[in-house]
């Protein structure tokens, strides 16, 4: 069997179309206008860009649709993992390029977890590195806790009189301030 056609989305509307005609779609007449290329209203002009052989096999429905990446998109580079945002058309016009075929629009929870790894490194961390002095406030009781300890189990903080294992804090609090911020401690504005 033949690889599968890759077609734009005006392609794949006109092949629809076709294969909806008597015979799905192999007639004479559609034969015809492919080997002349001379498919003239859209979508349908767009069929004109085929090849012969790949239109067979398209319309026998042997293909699949390129994907359309526009500016602002997140994708998906499967040969590095990379999560990388579409930021201007030459960057677009960059990724369609047919060399680039590991490119595909990344998956809401790559988008998530690409943002908080972007957002934990502008402030030079790694994801949920945390260190003393970093103030943390609780997503339930909206008080505000300072990390005095770290250890592998969890994070102790000033006031409680247990730990809180990594997960929960993860879970239920929010980093309101990162202890090289602060201006309350390691001399602040006293200088």
């Amino acid at each position: 069997m033949s690889e599968k056609v890759k077609l734009t989305r005006e392609q794949a509307e006109a092949i629809r179309s076709i294969r909806g005609d008597i015979n799905g779609g192999f007639t004479p007449g559609n034969i015809r206008t492919q080997l002349k290329k001379q498919w003239m209203s859209k979508p349908y002009a767009t069929l004109n860009e085929l090849p012969f052989e790949q239109f067979i096999v398209a319309v026998l429905g042997d293909y699949e649709v390129e994907p359309i990446f526009e500016v602002g998109d997140w994708v998906k580079d499967t040969s590095t993992n990379a999560v990388i945002k579409i930021n201007d058309r030459q960057h677009r016009n960059n990724l369609i390029d047919p060399r680039h075929t590991t490119i595909r629009h990344a998956t809401p929870e790559e988008i998530a977890e690409e943002k908080q790894h972007r957002w934990w490194a502008k402030h030079g961390r790694e994801v949920w590195e945390l260190r003393d002095g970093d103030l943390l406030r609780s997503t339930d009781t909206k008080k505000t806790y300072e990390l005095n300890n770290q250890t592998s189990y969890g994070a102790w903080f000033e006031g409680l009189t247990s730990g809180i294992a990594h997960r929960v804090v993860k879970r239920n609090y929010k980093v309101i301030c990162f202890a090289e911020d602060r201006k309350d401690i390691n001399g602040g504005d006293n200088e």
